[in-house]
């Protein structure tokens, strides 16, 4: 037998959060919580992060199905009939996305109950079904006046706001995934070919840009005069000890906070909105779906396909490049 990988720092952050969740709930629930926690780890074998994600949502629906009173008794008394009741009161205040996530979260808490004898297989299994249809929604970017007053709004003058306007910058101009920027690497840059890799991410496939001039410029301040000293070579870095590479959390607290700190009114604040304002900007120059498809890192023409409903002129215009979607 092999011997497991020690944790990394992450991790053990995760894990002291999943701790904390136990600690700081009700009295009379912690004990579950605990053994719930246990049981995610133990016996399925899930990652820190997905426990501490989990653990926080049971908690909650603990809390608001049991009150402060014996959660126990409370699974005890679910029907299929509450848990309906449930999700359908989740609908008008979130998306498929988090109504997905609770869905996740439910099927394990109530796999936990039914293994120790609290409630009925059946139960367990009445979780219903969320169906989404592809394309039903249209793309939610930000605006190309607002990633302008956005980057006005970093000022130049800290470690933090050089870190800030070079990960915005890079974000707004080449429309890349979250996690694609967290794993850049120094090697990456190819200062002499002015040219950057961001590696494949989500099954995708890696990606060639140009090292525009404005790019470079923030990116070469932050890292000279900015980026921590470390062992690690991915760019952009904590800026507390132990500097290590960026979390996804992080990331997006990072955006979030820019665009509040800018004062801007967006449908949503993660870094997702720069990739989908790239493709729509894309595609209102009349570039060609394959011609997006392969600038976002998509191995299929069809994971461009919603972008393709901005707005009637666009969906004409990129006809003829797509003659199947429309007469």
């Amino acid at each position: 037998m092999t011997d497991k990988a020690p944790l990394s720092w992450s991790d053990s952050r995760e894990i002291d959060l999943a701790m904390r969740v136990v600690l700081t709930a009700h009295e009379s629930h912690r004990s579950l919580l605990d053994d719930f926690r246990t049981w995610l780890a133990r016996d399925r074998g899930l990652a820190p992060v997905t426990i501490h994600s989990s653990l926080s949502s049971g908690r909650r629906f603990l809390e608001r199905t049991a009150g402060s009173g014996d959660p126990v008794t409370a699974l005890q008394g679910l029907s299929a009939e509450h848990i309906e009741t449930f999700f359908v009161s989740l609908a008008p205040a979130n998306g498929v996305g988090t109504r997905r996530n609770w869905q996740t979260v439910m099927r394990r808490l109530l796999n936990f109950a039914a293994r120790r004898g609290w409630l009925s297989s059946l139960v367990a299994k009445s979780i219903p079904t969320i169906r989404s249809y592809r394309l039903a929604h249209v793309v939610r970017g930000i605006e190309d006046d607002q990633i302008r007053q956005l980057l006005e709004s970093v000022p130049d003058d800290s470690p933090t706001d050089l870190r800030a306007r070079a990960i915005l910058l890079m974000l707004a101009v080449y429309g890349v995934r979250g996690g694609q920027l967290r794993a850049l690497k120094l090697e990456d840059v190819r200062w002499k070919d002015r040219l950057i890799r961001f590696g494949e991410h989500k099954g995708g496939k890696p990606i060639l840009h140009e090292l525009l001039p404005q790019v470079a410029g923030a990116l070469a301040r932050y890292i000279h005069e900015a980026r921590p000293q470390g062992p690690h070579r991915e760019i952009f870095l904590h800026m507390r000890p132990p500097h290590i590479p960026l979390s996804h959390g992080t990331l997006v607290s990072i955006v979030r906070h820019r665009v509040t700190r800018a004062g801007l009114v967006t449908r949503s604040k993660g870094p997702h909105m720069f990739r989908h304002a790239f493709a729509t900007r894309l595609l209102r120059a009349g570039q060609p779906l394959k011609t997006i498809a392969d600038l976002l890192g998509h191995r299929a023409l069809g994971s461009a396909t919603i972008y393709t409903k901005v707005d009637e002129p666009s969906l004409r215009e990129v006809a003829n490049e797509w003659p199947e979607v429309l007469p």
